[in-house]
């Protein structure tokens, strides 16, 4: 009996906590070689501390339709992998460094299909059941432009543009060569909106509530990476007046951030998750080992470090959804 009940133990600790959620789970991977994964519940207010062989020495990228997208931080391959079945599907080996993940359909599904933006201005279509990806050259309408952030949007890709900080939209075609991104109906570039023009900020763009939304996170320093969140912007991209509008309210809402400088970022807003004990109307952020909820009606920003044994060295975090 003690020798079943020791092997069960033993299982539960090399899977990940499956409990059903309403909202993200923040994921801590650490160790020298990432071989630890601290599973933390905003709601319960308790973690769960995990040695998955699967995720060792992998960078969880985002989450998707219960999947998780890895890269492995020796071979740069990236995978997908059911944290339910450990099902687990390798993707083409790329030199590329990836940037942006759009899935146009269920990984389940036996036409499968994923988008990808990389660095130089690619774009990666994976079928699943093609061994290659397919790339293409992504054509602006400013040609010293790039993508910096999409979403899928209904049926289109829509993207930021890093520099000029415009709304594209993937264009219709019969050809893919290149992949077009045309000027949205709205004109206007989010930079002339900045509170803090000349200091260092993030983006982050999402869907909700069949609306797309910007996120603007602004840093204290002049580089990020020593600087401390300041402020934060929401816009709504209105298509009736062709306008962006600044949204200082999302009610019920919450927003979830995460990301790895300006790669790996993860976005989520979940609907009146204070049942779950989540704070509406605010919006959830991770930097190293903390924890920040950032309250949009007073600006307000409330500082935790909810998983103590997890060292700041050796360490990453990211938002996920499964």
């Amino acid at each position: 009996m003690g020798e079943t009940n020791n092997k069960n133990l033993q299982l539960n600790y090399l899977k990940p906590p499956l409990t059903p959620q309403s909202h993200p789970w923040l994921i801590f991977c650490h160790g020298k070689h990432k071989q630890r994964q601290t599973f933390y519940s905003v709601s319960e207010s308790r973690y769960y501390v995990k040695i998955i062989p699967e995720l060792r020495n992998k960078r969880i990228c985002c989450s998707c339709y219960g999947w998780l997208l890895l890269k492995d931080l020796d071979t740069h391959i990236y995978s997908f992998i059911n944290p339910h079945s450990m099902e687990k599907i390798q993707l083409p080996q790329t030199s590329l460094r990836i940037k942006s993940y759009i899935p146009w359909c269920p990984l389940d599904s036996p036409d499968r299909v994923f988008f990808f933006i990389s660095e130089d201005n690619l774009f990666l279509i994976w079928h699943g059941h093609i061994k290659i990806f397919m790339e293409y050259y992504i054509e602006l309408e400013d040609e010293n432009d790039e993508i910096g952030v999409a979403v899928l949007h209904g049926r289109y890709v829509y993207g930021l543009t890093h520099h000029g900080m415009k709304l594209v939209k993937m264009k219709d075609q019969t050809t893919l060569l290149p992949i077009r991104f045309e000027n949205s109906i709205i004109k206007e570039s989010l930079l002339q909106y900045r509170r803090h023009f000349s200091l260092p900020f993030k983006t982050y763009i999402v869907t909700s509530c069949n609306e797309i939304m910007v996120v603007i996170q602004t840093y204290s320093h002049l580089s990020y990476i020593n600087g401390r969140v300041l402020d934060f912007q929401i816009f709504r991209a209105d298509f009736t007046k062709r306008t962006w509008e600044e949204v200082n309210n999302i009610d019920n809402r919450t927003i979830f951030l995460s990301s790895d400088d300006e790669y790996d970022k993860c976005c989520f807003i979940i609907e009146d998750g204070s049942k779950s004990g989540i704070k509406s109307n605010s919006i959830y952020f991770s930097e190293l080992t903390r924890l920040y909820i950032y309250d949009l009606k007073d600006r307000s920003i409330s500082i935790s470090r909810p998983c103590p044994a997890v060292s700041r060295y050796y360490s990453f975090q990211c938002w996920v959804e499964f």
